[in-house]
This record gives structure tokens, C-alpha cells and sequence, in this order.
């Protein structure tokens, strides 16, 4: 009987993200991002999950991943810059999950203010 494991890649998809608009500059905004393909569980130490998650801003401002289901991955927006990125629309998002880039055209816009 073989016992080596083998490798799967699973395709990955992101729909939509919300809030899309209105993002804060200090940060602290739960985003839920929707899709298809995701680690349902990102707690789990079984699956050793990973998933980066950063904007495309100059900082490139991460995201940290909270909590996941197949189709859901939330995460918390850390501090933007708040000179450069104020009033910034147009802001696309980088995912990374289990080091495979997941394709999305997902733009973001931040509060004029904070």
C-alpha cells in the first residue's frame, strides 16, 4: 500500500470584499472578503494553513486573516499611511493563500479623513 501523500492544489476564487469603501486610516477594519476555495478553518494546527493578505498601497498595509470558511475569510485591516493614502481610491488587495496568488480585481477606498 503507498502512504506518500501527494500534493493538491485547489483553485481559489474572490468574488467581493466588504466594505469596499470608507476604509480607515488607523486601521482596525474588519473586511469580510468572499469567494470560493478558502481554508475553512485558518485556527486549525491540523491544516497549517496560510494567508497573507496586504493592499497595494506604498506600505503595502496588511491585513491580518481572523477567522475563515470555505467561501469566507475575514481579516483586520492594520494603520494606512495616513499622509499619502488619504482620500486614496483605487486601492487593489494582494492574497495569498498557502503561497498561491489568488487573481482578483477588488479595489479599495479610503475615508477622506480620520
Amino acid at each position: 500500500m503507498d502512504t506518500a501523500l501527494v500534493a493538491k492544489s485547489i483553485d481559489c476564487s474572490i468574488a467581493s470584499a466588504d466594505p469596499k469603501t470608507e476604509l480607515n486610516l488607523i486601521g482596525k477594519d474588519n473586511i469580510t472578503i468572499t469567494g470560493t476555495g478558502f481554508p475553512w478553518d485558518l485556527k486549525s494546527i491540523v491544516y497549517n494553513n496560510t494567508v497573507e493578505i496586504e493592499f497595494t498601497n506604498v506600505m503595502k498595509t496588511k491585513c491580518i486573516p481572523k477567522w475563515s470558511t470555505s467561501t469566507k475569510l475575514v481579516c483586520i485591516t492594520e494603520k494606512f499611511d495616513t499622509t499619502a493614502d488619504v482620500g486614496g481610491t483605487n486601492i487593489g488587495v494582494n492574497v495569498k493563500i498557502n503561497g498561491q496568488t489568488v487573481t482578483n480585481t477588488i479595489k479599495f477606498a479610503m475615508k477622506a479623513s480620520y
